[in-house]
Parts: C-alpha cells; sequence; structure tokens
C-alpha cells in the first residue's frame, strides 16, 4: 500500500541553504537590478517573492537567489517597511 502523503517541497539558494517562507533573499529583478524580497510562497519549481517596501511580486528559480542574513538586513526590512506604511 503506497502512503499518499506528498513530501513536502524544498529548494535550495545558490550556495545550498534551505529556503523557507518567510526568508529574506537577494533575487535579480528587471535585469540590471538587484534587490532584497521575501519568499511568500514555495512551488514546486519556483519561487514567489515580495519586494520589501514594495507591492512587486515576481517568481524565481531557487538557484538565482541568495538567501540574506545578519543586522544590515534587518536594518533594512525595518527602513523599508516603515516607508511603505507611511506611504499607505
Amino acid at each position: 500500500m503506497k502512503s499518499s502523503a506528498k513530501k513536502p517541497i524544498e529548494h535550495h539558494d545558490i550556495f545550498g541553504r534551505l529556503l523557507q517562507v518567510g526568508d529574506p533573499v537577494a533575487a535579480p529583478y528587471w535585469n540590471t537590478s538587484l534587490g532584497i524580497f521575501f519568499v511568500i510562497k514555495i512551488t514546486p519549481k519556483m519561487l514567489r517573492l515580495r519586494k520589501i517596501g514594495s507591492t512587486l511580486e515576481k517568481t524565481a528559480y531557487p538557484v538565482d537567489v541568495v538567501k540574506v542574513d545578519g543586522p544590515e538586513v534587518t536594518l533594512y526590512c525595518i527602513k523599508y517597511s516603515e516607508k511603505r506604511r507611511e506611504l499607505s
């Protein structure tokens, strides 16, 4: 008897680090720009990303992103999340 439970989807960034919903990642957009995004959804082949401080959403392959962390990213998230709230 086969188990019908699906194996959870796992994606890894270019350095092999596990990506999860909510992780901040650096990813290219508009061909020449680099942005900081949050992973908002994991699909079988791609990631759904939302740019920090914006409503811009895009998809990207896991090998095209780098998971970022540290105090600089935390400050960036706070700074641009606050700017977006001021505009709303």
